[in-house]
């Protein structure tokens, strides 16, 4: 190998020439050697490891576009002390699993919930498909992207996870999801945002479960109608029958529980019982 002072009478140069002779350091040292061409194995392995950082490049193109999410990649980074970026901390992230399990589900956003949580939508790397890995995934939550700390375990849920409580409204959160000990998403500050309080409240033991929140939703029969928070059920005065029902609006008595009392009086407060499908009792009051 020759050594260079003023390689091709310039102060330094790098790169090949015709595919003859190729200038590069080497230990500090500018140096000229006969070109040779990089060797390409192409062995099993080193096809599907490319094969794989592929996929993931496509992934993040192509689902995982979420500006809010990306930057968190970016500070999950800066929090690891490693020197990357987040797009190729995202990437390694990905190939590790990916590898083993081509449809393994990544975050693609972040969300407060309306309890004090936090939703984290996921979605298959492979195909960009609504998450669907099974297993518990691993919620980290700390007041800074520095001081995270294990909040809980959930499992994925019509494409999403959610996390216990994770503090007070308005408080400002940084969370992250785990799984296998890879991350699946970057480091997201959310703020906390509390349930709605609504008009009455539902508390007992019931299959399926009717607990929660009811607001008024119009009237139904000529009286007030209220409507679960997050679901499809209803709290209301059936005339006919002299009772006010918590269903889904089909058909008595296949699926509800009956309040007792006649629908002219005040409202639906009182203790409730089971009626076909629906199991258990529990009382309706105003919060």
């Amino acid at each position: 190998m020759a050594r260079a002072r003023s390689p091709f009478l310039s102060l330094s140069a790098s790169g090949s020439i015709g595919k003859t002779v190729t200038a590069a350091p080497w230990r500090g040292v500018k140096t000229l050697r006969e070109y040779s061409k990089p060797a390409n194995p192409r062995t099993t392995l080193q096809v599907a490891t490319r094969g794989t950082f592929a996929d993931a490049v496509s992934a993040w193109r192509t689902y995982f576009t979420n500006a809010t999410t990306r930057s968190g990649w970016s500070t999950a980074v800066s929090v690891a002390r490693k020197r990357s970026s987040g797009y190729n901390f995202a990437l390694s992230a990905m190939t590790k699993i990916t590898s083993s399990d081509p449809d393994a589900s990544f975050c693609s956003a972040i969300a407060a919930g309306a309890a004090l949580n936090a939703t984290f939508t996921l979605l298959n790397a492979d195909d960009g498909a609504a998450g669907d890995e099974t297993g518990d995934f691993v919620i980290f939550a700390g007041p800074k992207p520095t001081s995270l700390s294990r909040a809980g375990t959930a499992s994925l849920i019509a494409g999403a996870v959610t996390s216990p409580t994770l503090g007070v409204a308005d408080a400002v959160v940084y969370v992250q999801l785990h799984k296998d000990n890879v991350p699946r998403s970057g480091i997201q500050p959310l703020t906390l945002i509390a349930a709605p309080v609504g008009d009455y409240v539902f508390v007992g033991v019931t299959n399926p479960a009717v607990a929660g929140s009811y607001f008024e939703d119009g009237t139904y029969g000529g009286y007030p109608k209220y409507k679960h928070a997050t679901k499809d059920l209803y709290l209301y005065a059936d005339g006919s029958l002299g009772f006010w029902v918590i269903n889904d609006m089909g058909a008595y008595p296949s699926n509800c529980l009956l309040g007792g009392g006649d629908p002219s009086l005040a409202g639906p407060s009182g203790a409730y019982t089971s009626s076909g499908t629906y199991s258990g009792t529990g009382d309706v009051s105003v919060p």
